[in-house]
């Protein structure tokens, strides 16, 4: 069983006041055995060269932009391995101390993290009608008419959305991975 720790983080506004305290769950992913916890872990990510001429393209066509973060991206894939994972401090089952947790989805610090929401993100885009570009297969477009069309450039959890002005292709995209997600 891969070991875990707790991470902690306390968000503090201009000010210096307490706006939030975060805490997250990593998994000890250096202690991963290749074949044994994973076996592939690369992630495409889109090139820097694809994001500028997706900004062109939309100020070129007077498009919307939007910068999107996937909140909690990697917490959402379904693991193909079977990795198991110490329980976590202040969650041990009393009289079950020796027993460990198998993990369904990834989580923070596993070494397939970012490839596991990589191929959980393709499919939710296919399915949402999204072609996947042949040059840069990070970047996926759609076109419903000439007039309607929108660019998607994703780069580990962090996406830059272009859509055609006053479409409600925004709209329908973000309504649709909020309701995947």
């Amino acid at each position: 069983a891969i070991g875990r720790k707790w991470v902690f983080r306390v968000k503090r506004d201009e000010a210096g006041n307490l706006v939030e305290r975060k805490s997250r769950l990593v998994a000890h992913g250096f202690s991963q055995k290749y074949l044994v916890d994973f076996n592939k872990t690369f992630s495409t990510v889109s090139r820097t060269a694809s994001f500028r001429i997706l900004s062109h393209i939309a100020a070129n066509e007077d498009m919307d932009i939007y910068q999107l973060d996937v909140k909690a991206a990697f917490l959402n894939g379904k693991l193909e391995e079977e990795i198991y994972m110490k329980q976590p401090p202040g969650f041990v089952v009393e009289g079950k101390e020796d027993y460990v947790l198998r993990l369904d989805r990834s989580i923070y610090g596993l070494k397939q993290s970012a490839r596991v929401f990589n191929d959980l993100y393709d499919g939710y885009a296919q399915e949402a009608g999204y072609k996947r570009l042949q040059s840069d297969t990070c970047v996926y477009f759609l076109q419903e008419s000439p007039s309607s069309k929108a660019y998607v450039g994703v780069h580990v959890d962090d996406m830059k959305f272009a859509c055609t002005r006053g479409s409600d292709l925004a709209d329908r995209f973000i309504a649709f991975m909020q309701k995947k997600g």
